[in-house]
């Protein structure tokens, strides 16, 4: 053996060599489109690689696709965006908000931390200058935190609040929707406004007003549909539909949700869908009145019956022509009992396929219920919740004799699900109401439906009555995608921002 032949080959270590990124070798109009399956923050996380990458992360395009990528996945209001008015340091701040507010309320308090600081504080005093007697009845922050929709007793007010943390608040409405102009009545006091949904319709907002009857007049019970058209120009409000039900139904009556054109409603005893396009709707009674959780989600009703303690699901029957008005025998295809105790606060939310929502018993613990379609003949029932998550509040409230207000509405954040609590501990006997302990509470956890995700929840204070402005709010409303929380006592409005912008220019 020759001595070459004594020396072994050497390893192979080509693999060990530096060599340039596959991902950098692509052409720049493909790494843009991979660009969009990346979150917020993990475009930014890019701006510390090479200059290939740091320059399209600067990219208008790239920005104005991840913000409408926002808007979809967490159910944001498209109007709360002016995308084409929007710098790409304004697109970057709205895209990211989610995942700043989810990892605000998931950090783990340290130190004295009492809650999360606003950033911004901005208030004023709403002046409807058609009626500055006007008292408000309810406040509603549409998601994305722009639009502020005010109801009083004589009116809708729309708010622009604005998308930044540093506008200045008007303190006029920029549209006013008269419910005497929507209703034709000269007492607006019956009319009040249900529910609202948007994404579905011609207009910007679909908004649901009730008229109960009036014995007085021989007026009956009546649904309207209103239509509010470009928002972010000059406002029109159009009704588009109105069911007038004869005198003989319940005076009563309550819009509690709407899928499509069908709308679901609660008279009295009696459960109604009604399909504002064909004009046509079948009722069935029930045991009690369910003016609680009413859901409508795949051609099924889902309630709580509380003399029985059980959600029960309803398949939806033919509907005919208004008169007569059809009353069915419809019993439930499927009733889970017991809950163990349910109290009266209920919140839900419909996002996209999905429907999910929260039940309250035993004073702070919720269940939280995923609905699924069944497939065809596996149960009476078309569709069916699930139970999706369990989680605990009473840890976070003021005192356990306390009472809280939930928002009636979930919130989607990022990857969880936000429920807001104002809790507050009882008033002092010779106190005033402001004198009373409380909080303001957002609540956030895994929205439960997928299998195989890692279970969490975290809680966090975003007001206390040992800050300066606390007041024993008469409403309250949160929205967790830009931070924006907002509390009013009579026509008085608070606005706190609680995510800071960041700049990100190249210079810095």
């Amino acid at each position: 053996m020759s001595p070459q032949e004594d020396v072994p080959p050497s390893p192979d270590v080509s693999h060990l060599l530096p060599r340039q990124c596959i991902l950098l070798e692509m052409p720049a109009d493909i790494l843009m489109h991979v660009l969009r399956f990346l979150k917020p923050l993990d475009i930014v996380s890019l701006r510390l690689t090479t200059k290939k990458l740091v320059d399209l992360t600067f990219s208008r395009s790239v920005w104005l696709t991840a913000l409408r990528t926002v808007i979809d996945d967490n159910g944001l209001f498209p109007p709360t965006f002016p995308l084409h008015k929007m710098s790409i340091e304004e697109l970057e701040n709205a895209a990211l908000g989610p995942q700043k507010f989810s990892r605000l309320i998931r950090q783990p308090p340290s130190g004295d931390f009492v809650g999360l600081e606003a950033v911004s504080r901005r208030s004023v005093l709403v002046r409807d200058p058609n009626d500055p007697t006007a008292e408000v009845e309810s406040i509603r922050l549409l998601p994305g935190g722009r639009f502020l929709i005010v109801e009083t007793n004589a009116a809708v007010l729309f708010m622009d609040l604005g998308w930044r943390v540093d506008g200045l608040l008007s303190s006029r409405p920029f549209y006013r929707l008269r419910k005497a102009t929507v209703s034709g009545l000269q007492t607006p006091a019956w009319v009040h406004v249900d529910h609202l949904t948007w994404g579905n319709c011609p207009g910007d907002l679909r908004l649901f007003f009730s008229v109960d009857s009036d014995n007085m007049s021989e007026r009956g019970a009546q649904v309207i549909v209103c239509d509010v058209f470009n928002l972010d120009g000059a406002p029109k409000g159009e009704v588009i539909a109105r069911l007038a039900l004869p005198t003989g139904v319940p005076q009563r009556i309550r819009v509690a949700d709407s899928e499509g054109d069908r709308v679901l409603l609660h008279l009295g005893s009696l459960t109604s869908v009604w399909d504002l396009n064909k004009n046509e709707i079948v009722s069935f009674s029930n045991s009690q009145q369910l003016w609680h959780l009413s859901v409508l989600v795949n051609d099924s009703v889902i309630s709580y019956d509380q003399s029985l303690d059980s959600l029960n699901v309803y398949n939806v029957p033919r509907l005919g022509p208004m008169t007569p008005l059809m009353i069915s025998s419809n019993p439930p295809a499927i009733a889970l009992r017991p809950l163990n105790n349910y109290d009266a606060s209920t919140v839900f939310h419909r996002d996209g396929q999905h429907c999910f929502f929260d039940i309250e018993g035993n004073g702070g613990i919720f269940v939280r219920y995923s609905v699924d379609r069944l497939p065809p003949n596996v149960s009476k029932a078309r569709t069916m919740p699930f139970v999706a998550a369990r989680y605990d509040l009473t840890a976070h409230f003021t005192a356990p004799s306390s009472r809280h207000n939930v928002l009636p509405a979930l919130r989607l954040c990022d990857d969880g699900i936000v429920t807001t609590v104002m809790d507050v501990a009882e008033i002092p006997p010779d106190g005033a109401d402001d004198d009373a302990d409380g909080i303001i509470l957002a609540h956030i956890a895994n929205r439960g439906w997928e299998d195989g995700d890692e279970e969490f929840q975290s809680a966090t204070v975003l007001m206390h009555s040992g800050d300066p402005a606390w007041r024993l709010w008469d409403s309250f409303e949160m929205d967790p995608t830009s931070g924006r929380l907002c509390v009013m006592v009579g026509l008085y409005l608070c606005v706190h921002d609680h995510i800071a912008p960041s700049r990100s220019t190249r210079q810095q």
